[in-house]
């Protein structure tokens, strides 16, 4: 499968803070053939925590794809004028087709989410009308992506394990406030780690259930922004931005398969060499007997 953009393709810019979510309508020449090729492709549970089925595809045109959302993040934050460090070149995508759907609700579900190491994080809507955004009768809509604040600690996004160099280069060169909002959350919510933070950022909440896959804000999580789906649409933003899906679809048992929230996927490192660590080729090893050992 080819990935063909559309050279009519219209782009929207969202500021969060410092991050910036890419809008992109009509964003493939060859969506229908790239539908078709979804519904053709063999689905399983995924790894991750993915609340569907999900493909693995390795698209033609996936990488250079990957360098245009990120190009245009990038020109956002910098303009034409970036750090020396940044190499789109280094960028490494993978993509999946993504359905949406869960046979019964987990108890502990927390739909805010992070994806925890990707950089770029990309759903292209291959469902719905065309021409139309999936809006309901009150303007709410129905599908779609939602980013989130965390009412308690104020968070709009969430690194795990990275450390405090790391960070600080996310910051200055990809627009990361997480150490800018830290302090204010520690105040609001005193926690001695990270693991534990986390563990109060997604408590969950039985007694409380919030409506599955909704943009509707709630005592935890304040709606910041919502961008409706409409089909052949690409939404992409930083992976750390607490984000989550809008499906009224994926809240019933769709009857046919035409009626699935069907996504391309994809999620980009990020585009930069941190350092130029040595490689050992197998001629620089000793052999185990020239040291007087067994093999």
């Amino acid at each position: 499968m080819q990935l063909q953009l559309n050279p009519d393709r219209g782009v929207r810019l969202h500021a969060l803070g410092t991050s910036t979510v890419v809008v992109v309508d009509d964003t493939f020449a060859n969506l229908d053939e790239l539908r078709a090729d979804a519904l053709d492709a063999g689905y399983r549970r995924p790894a991750s925590a993915y609340p569907g089925l999900q493909a693995p595809v390795s698209p033609g045109g996936g990488a250079e794809f990957a360098r245009e959302l990120a190009r245009l993040m990038l020109n956002a934050l910098w303009g034409d004028d970036w750090p020396r460090t940044i190499a789109l070149d280094a960028m490494v995508a993978e993509y999946f087709y993504s359905v949406l759907q869960l046979a019964e609700r987990p108890r502990d579900l927390v739909e805010q989410h992070v994806d925890t190491g990707h950089w770029l994080a990309s759903v292209t809507y291959l469902s719905g009308s065309r021409g139309a955004e999936a809006v309901g009768d009150s303007g709410e809509p129905e599908e779609g992506t939602a980013f989130w604040r965390h009412r308690k600690t104020g968070l709009t996004c969430w690194l795990t394990g990275a450390d405090p160099v790391r960070l600080i280069w996310l910051q200055e060169l990809f627009g990361l406030r997480f150490l800018d909002e830290l302090p204010d959350a520690l105040s609001a919510c005193p926690r001695p780690d990270q693991l534990q933070l986390a563990a109060d950022i997604w408590r969950p909440r039985p007694d409380r259930p919030r409506t599955l896959f909704s943009a509707h804000s709630d005592d935890d999580w304040e709606l910041l922004l919502c961008i409706p789906a409409k089909r052949n649409r690409t939404v992409a933003y930083p992976g750390w931005l607490f984000h989550s899906a809008v499906s009224a679809a994926a809240r019933a048992q769709p009857s046919d398969r035409e009626a699935l929230r069907l996504t391309l996927t994809g999620f980009g490192t990020l585009p930069v060499t941190w350092a130029n660590k040595p490689r050992y080729e197998p001629g620089s090893y000793p052999l185990p007997s020239s040291l007087g050992l067994r093999e």
